[in-house]
């Protein structure tokens, strides 16, 4: 059973880490962020949700933590920004162990700590099922400088990293 709400973001504040970009991060009602001169914000959000995005069974903990929070990074590096902050809402069932928890922060955190990006906040609640993670991130890009869909032209090359859609045809088995 993991942990209640109070005890659980006491423990997610302990092991998260600050950033230039945080004045005021997790504990209060709202972060407040600190956005260079001349940026813009880019907002993203992502949720990871069990049975539909990874099992508890199939896929180790830390690995679905790197994995939500590699979602909105990468949001953020289409649109050629710099990630400034996360938040991730957590909703967890009674029957998840806090150990999977702990590693699942793990996990989240040791990506969050390769691309200097801290875990300004979030929220916690109980689930009747299952656990669903809603990672946000926000980022900045120098205004006007957005990297937009609607700017693609014909030609113009598209670069992936491993095989798309890999991760739904592994679910659909």
């Amino acid at each position: 059973m993991p942990l209640q709400e109070k005890a659980l973001i006491k423990r997610v504040r302990q092991r998260a880490r600050g950033g230039s970009s945080v004045v005021t991060g997790i504990g209060d009602d709202c972060a407040v962020l600190r956005v260079p001169p001349g940026h813009e914000l880019l907002v993203t959000t992502d949720f990871t949700i069990e049975k539909v995005h990874f099992r508890r069974d199939w896929h180790r903990p830390d690995a679905v933590g790197r994995r939500c929070l590699a979602r909105g990074l990468s949001d953020i590096a289409a649109m050629g920004g710099q990630p400034r902050a996360a938040f991730l809402s957590l909703a967890l069932a009674s029957d998840v162990p806090q150990k999977w928890v702990d590693r699942f922060i793990t996990g989240l955190l040791s990506l969050a700590d390769e691309f200097h990006v801290p875990l300004a906040g979030g929220d916690t609640a109980q689930s009747p099922v299952g656990i669903q993670a809603d990672i946000v991130v926000v980022g900045s890009v120098p205004r006007g400088k957005s990297v937009l869909r609607s700017g693609a032209r014909p030609g113009d090359q598209i670069y992936v990293s491993g095989e798309l859609g890999g991760a739904a045809a592994a679910l659909a088995r």
